[in-house]
């Protein structure tokens, strides 16, 4: 989906950001702190790595029409206690590495000045969504891969137990039965007996 404001500033996150800007001890270099804050926080989409979750105990129709094109579709499901306990602390990219942050999305009126993402927390802009989104009840892990200088459309998360982490594969309840079989049969390939 294509939510212009996703990864955005609240509205009273850059009212924070103008206040703090002109306290008297940092009036002088206003123009330059707010003017690096903007660059830093647009660039946030282009640099976190993001993979995001629905909070729900129960399969949603509408999650299906919204987010699949095809009727070809599968759905991972696990738990936030799982989520939280297999993935390993950090993404090593040799020489670095990269702290894998995870938590629930905050949703607000991005327009109010009330509403605001922590200040400082350029991370606080992908984890925060409109509230005409809060029906996703979305969980996301993240990275922010600024810091690496590399140029990448995806990574992988080396050591992840798939067998301990999801707890079933929900193929589209509109998918023909013969995409359900291939399903099957390619985690079975793989040696995963997950349900």
């Amino acid at each position: 989906l294509e939510d212009a404001w996703e990864g955005s500033m609240p509205a009273g996150t850059a009212a924070g950001l103008k206040m703090i800007a002109a306290t008297p001890v940092l009036k002088p270099f206003e123009r330059e702190m707010l003017g690096s804050q903007k660059h830093h926080h647009q660039s946030v989409p282009k640099e976190t790595f993001v993979t995001c979750w629905q909070l729900s105990s129960v399969e949603l129709w509408w999650m299906w029409k919204v987010y699949c094109e095809t009727e070809r579709a599968v759905a991972i499901r696990t738990t936030y206690e799982r989520l939280d306990q297999c993935l390993p602390p950090c993404y090593e990219q040799w020489p670095a590495s990269f702290p894998l942050l995870m938590g629930k999305v905050q949703y607000g009126p991005y327009e109010s000045l009330d509403y605001f993402t922590p200040l400082g927390q350029r991370l606080g802009l992908a984890m925060s969504k409109r509230d005409c989104f809060q029906d996703e009840r979305e969980v996301r892990v993240l990275f922010d891969y600024a810091a690496s200088g590399h140029d990448t459309n995806g990574v992988s998360i080396p050591g992840v137990d798939l067998s301990e982490l999801v707890t079933s594969i929900i193929v589209s309840p509109v998918a023909p039965e013969a995409f359900r079989d291939e399903i099957e049969t390619m985690v079975r390939a793989v040696g995963y007996q997950i349900p």
